[in-house]
């Protein structure tokens, strides 16, 4: 029954992330975010089954709603809240804290790191990493002493896809946000035909 949830969870996010993206993507771009984030055979395969990292890649639409909001406006709480769920999603695997980051960090040099926005996304990030730095210090910092011994011994795990899906997820969104005059009908009917 949690594989089913985690699907409805899914395409709910979605079809927000579609009506809400559309104002700034154009209808095109829109739907070929939808098409790609619904059809590619990785993010199907990592969205079929409740488990932690796919539980980000199922939420990383709503942080597209975030970050669209902060496009829309810049304002000391969108930047807050786009960090606090950015930051609430590296939770869930360190990998996306390096896009979290970054994310935010970008959008700070396009305001040439306004106090108020600084501010704001500073402690947005400190609240959604809170319950994180709250677990390590009641357990003795065990993930930090896991994820040091790791740096220095070597990591024994491939890389996994459920590292960068959801990085993938907004680098796809930011590229098809960049090129959004450029995308037709027949780009997104194209790209639908090559995903079946």
């Amino acid at each position: 029954i949690s594989s089913y949830l985690l699907v409805i969870i899914g395409a709910a996010t979605m079809t927000a992330m579609f009506y809400y993206s559309r104002s700034i993507l154009t209808i095109n771009g829109a739907f070929l975010l939808g098409l790609i984030l619904s059809l590619y055979p990785a993010f199907i395969d990592y969205s079929r089954f409740l488990w932690n990292p796919n539980f980000q890649l199922i939420l990383t639409p709503v942080a597209i709603i975030f970050i669209v909001k902060l496009i829309k406006e810049r304002s000391p709480t969108n930047y807050f809240l786009t960090s606090s769920f950015l930051f609430f999603l590296s939770l869930f695997h360190f990998f996306f804290l390096t896009t979290s980051t970054l994310t935010v960090f970008l959008f700070l040099i396009g305001d040439k790191f306004k106090r108020t926005y600084t501010t704001s996304a500073f402690f947005g990030a400190l609240i959604g990493f809170l319950p994180y730095i709250i677990f390590e210090i009641r357990n003795n910092f065990y993930n930090f002493r896991i994820l040091s011994s790791a740096m220095t011994f070597g990591i024994g795990t491939p890389f996994q896809a459920h590292y960068y899906l959801p990085t993938m997820v907004l680098a796809l969104f930011f590229l098809i946000y960049l090129s959004r005059k450029f995308i037709r009908p027949h780009i997104v009917m194209a790209m639908f035909v090559s995903l079946l």
